[in-house]
């Protein structure tokens, strides 16, 4: 081999191990963590009407599997709860959860990188303060629930948490339902209001009515201009009039509350210290101080949220779940120039699981082919196509579209 042969090949192997596409990029992981939690609740008795779940389990090991094999994410930077454990302090409940959250993301710092994944059931609670659109606060079942956040009437109860900002109390008709449940606005308040600018944090959530679980702001929602309903306490009216859309600029908390209701100072008392209540879709107005705000060009934190259904559907437990379809694309994309998007990722989770469920469908009508004609089971494969639809969401649309880094 001449000197011009064996200088031209060592440049392209040097060039293959430095800069190549086809090599995984190089990062010192030793400040990113990721905190992974899944419950099957197996081992909670008294409550048979939540179902058990099959594979919150076993999606937590393949994730915490990809990380260290894949991403290099160090095995000591991952922390699993997941239910059934002799560990209590490793028990996802409630206190568990939300102390894991805390430590999650005390130290963070610029550059920093956080993976979030969360397996189980999710609910709604009846929004009080009106910075849903739907009327509605999406909610994680934790481990140590006392069984759906209803009242007698099967209907969602108020998350007033949200309205009083005090602990509940023991005495309260619904404390044990509601200590069952972490909110989307505590999610929101203390996983994602405390990143720093140019810190990511990257959240999974294969549970029922996800699609806003961390209040983020989205393009669907700025679209929308809709009137909100505000559901007050017992006995008081629903409020139509005061807040416009969801882009209004700043709204006096005593609009919220007619001049009739007896007691109206004390509930302005507490709508006012409600006004640090973290941004949401839905309420530009109240924004947490410290964070910086996208509409001024401050740089702020990359946060982006991958959900399996929305917030008014339910999630299919099949073999085929959300975690396995992201692990193969995330491999596939690795085997290649590694610059897909959220929004990549986002078709990608709709086909495949649209597929499974269609699978799984065809699979039982074979069973029972006088119940299922050919023409019954197209008529449901149609509906299948539009009851799940995964969702990716951001606190900055424009991180939707940059390369998907964990």
């Amino acid at each position: 081999m001449n000197l011009r042969a064996r200088t031209r090949a060592a440049t392209q192997t040097q060039l293959q191990g430095e800069s190549s596409p086809l090599s995984t990029p190089t990062r010192d992981r030793t400040r990113d963590k990721a905190l992974l939690i899944g419950i099957e609740y197996r081992w909670h008795q008294g409550y048979d009407e939540v179902t058990a779940l099959s594979n919150p389990h076993k999606d937590v090991q393949l994730l915490k599997t990809f990380l260290i094999e894949h991403e290099g994410y160090l095995e000591q930077n991952i922390t699993v709860l997941v239910d059934g454990t002799e560990d209590q302090l490793m028990e996802p409940s409630r206190a568990n959860i939300l102390r894991e959250i805390d430590s999650f993301v005390a130290d963070m710092r610029e550059g920093d990188r956080r993976v979030f994944f969360f397996g189980g059931h999710g609910t709604q609670l009846l929004n009080r303060t009106g910075s849903e659109l739907d009327g509605k606060d999406e909610a994680i079942l934790t481990s140590r629930h006392c069984g759906w956040p209803v009242d007698e009437k099967n209907k969602p109860l108020p998350n007033d948490t949200e309205l009083l900002d005090v602990q509940l109390h023991s005495d309260h008709p619904h404390y044990q339902k509601l200590r069952g449940v972490i909110v989307d606005n505590e999610l929101r308040k203390y996983l994602v209001n405390r990143l720093p600018a140019g810190s990511q944090l990257v959240a999974f959530f294969d549970t029922c009515h996800s699609a806003t679980m961390l209040d983020l702001d989205s393009v669907t929602w700025k679209r929308r201009a809709t009137n909100v309903v505000a559901v007050v306490p017992k006995g008081y009216k629903l409020i139509r009039n005061g807040i416009r859309s969801a882009t209004f600029t700043q709204l006096s908390p005593a609009a919220l509350v007619p001049k009739s209701i007896p007691g109206k100072k004390l509930l302005i008392r507490s709508l006012k210290r409600n006004q640090d209540l973290p941004p949401t879709p839905r309420s530009k107005s109240w924004v947490q101080k410290g964070v910086p705000n996208v509409s001024h060009g401050i740089e702020q934190p990359a946060v982006i949220s991958f959900s399996s259904a929305e917030d008014d559907q339910s999630t299919w437990d099949t073999s085929v779940t959300m975690i396995t379809v992201v692990i193969d694309y995330l491999k596939r994309d690795s085997a290649h120039e590694r610059n897909r998007t959220p929004r990549d990722l986002e078709l990608y989770l709709r086909g495949e699981l649209e597929k499974s469920r269609i699978q799984s469908f065809r699979a039982k009508a074979s069973l029972n082919p006088l119940k299922y004609t050919p023409a019954r089971c197209q008529r449901l494969i149609v509906k299948l196509m539009k009851m799940q639809v995964p969702r990716a969401n951001s606190l900055n649309v424009k991180d939707l579209k940059e390369p998907l880094r964990l």
